[in-house]
């Protein structure tokens, strides 16, 4: 993609100007607010089973409403934890997991995902746990945490066997495999691993799945070829990019809007590489309609931010600025410290332009402040996750020596 890095700051030349004074500050005005999501709590029946209530919370979770996931799961794991029903625990566990990743709060996820996973084994459900080991190598991968992301799906192929009469379940595993794999840089993978999920889509009727399956494969084409060659000669990079854009239009006329977001930016970003900076434009501000309707909060975020990337370029430094005051209220809302980050690079970036130097480099501290928490934050998320594992095979182990000392005593 060709937004900009910290590397191509005239840094020396923010710190020399700084003897002008000049009023500092990230754009404030807000000219168009987005529309609030609901967050009305998920309300349980006195009729509803735990497994519908189950269902509930993970259509909630897959259509886009998080809090309302999270809500269900609150209120079924006293339930659930009473009963002493392991696999419902699990997948509740599991849901929770989910919706935080979506939510983008990894430690969170992955410390439910270790729940969930020690649960399922527990409860002997190898179809339920490949959907658990996925998404915990999904969000290994995204905290930088290699061995473990890799070693997660390792173990996830090798339960497979398990659950030859299980298609659906195999589509669902390679779908994280390729998400993974993605979040890993390893493209070709995660291009197989789409293509393998797509060839199980016909035992799984869930039309939410099969566009997240597509959608992925579509990026994933696009982001390789973008890697292997970002110019107008390559006609498997222009056909993927077509490919994106009628997926997008089918998305948009399914009223499948929360989908839309992150493939209109991926379409963008290989506009922006190939320079059809207008037909960018044009693609965000669609994603924006889109992103408005479902009232997404980070990833309208980042279409707010890819305009003012457009916007600078083009000398609309007001409008440039508009978006990033939009941006950086939604990112923050979002907890995303990382698109966060990024904002604030370009809003360094914006000042720059225009000659605002105690701004920009105002911004540019900002955005290593963020980047460095970020850090910390994965560290310590990994450290987390380390002893979440601990835990569990600590647990293990002492049940073992218990079954044992049983079956000895005299």
């Amino acid at each position: 993609m060709a937004l900009p890095s910290a590397g191509e700051i005239g840094f020396a030349h923010l710190v020399s100007a700084l003897q002008v004074p000049e009023p500092i500050a990230v754009p404030t005005e807000v000219t168009r607010r987005r529309p609030k999501a609901s967050r009305v709590p998920a309300v349980a029946s006195a009729e509803e089973s735990t497994g519908d209530m189950l269902s509930r919370a993970e259509r909630c979770a897959r259509g886009g409403r998080i809090e309302e996931a999270l809500s269900l799961c609150q209120t079924l794991k006293p339930r659930l934890v009473a009963a002493g029903d392991l696999l419902s625990q699990g997948i509740c566990e599991h849901m929770v997991a989910l919706s935080q990743q979506y939510a983008g709060r990894m430690k969170e996820s992955t410390l439910a995902g270790y729940r969930a996973m020690d649960l399922l084994s527990r409860a002997q459900a190898p179809g339920r746990l490949l959907r658990v080991l996925g998404l915990q190598a999904i969000g290994m991968a995204r905290m930088g945490d290699v061995a473990e992301s890799l070693g997660l799906l390792g173990r996830a192929l090798r339960l497979l066997p398990e659950v030859n009469d299980l298609p659906g379940e195999q589509c669902i595993l390679w779908n994280n495999a390729g998400a993974a794999y993605h979040a890993l840089g390893r493209l070709p993978e995660a291009v197989d691993a789409a293509v393998r999920a797509i060839g199980l889509l016909h035992a799984f009727d869930e039309p939410n799945l099969r566009a997240v399956c597509h959608g992925n494969l579509l990026i994933y084409r696009l982001e390789r070829e973008l890697a292997r060659d970002a110019s107008l000669h390559n006609d498997e990079l222009l056909q993927a990019l077509d490919g994106i854009r009628a997926h997008i239009e089918a998305l948009i006329a399914d009223e499948r809007h929360h989908f839309v977001p992150e493939s209109v930016n991926a379409a963008a970003d290989a506009m922006f590489a190939l320079g059809r900076m207008d037909e960018a434009r044009e693609w965000l501000w669609r994603g924006v309609k889109s992103a408005r309707t479902t009232g997404a909060g980070p990833e309208l975020g980042l279409l707010e931010w890819r305009l003012a990337y457009v916007d600078r370029l083009a000398g609309q430094y007001r409008a440039a600025a508009s978006h990033i005051a939009l941006a950086l209220e939604l990112l923050g809302e979002g907890q995303s410290p990382e698109p966060l980050a990024r904002v604030h690079l370009e809003n360094c970036l914006l000042q720059e332009a225009q000659q605002h130097w105690r701004a920009a480099l105002d911004s540019h501290k900002r955005y290593a402040e963020i980047r460095e928490t970020l850090l910390k934050s994965q560290a310590d998320a990994r450290t987390q996750a380390l002893s979440a594992r601990l835990e569990v095979e600590r647990e293990h182990a002492e049940a073992a020596m218990q079954a044992l000392a049983a079956r000895t005593a005299p």
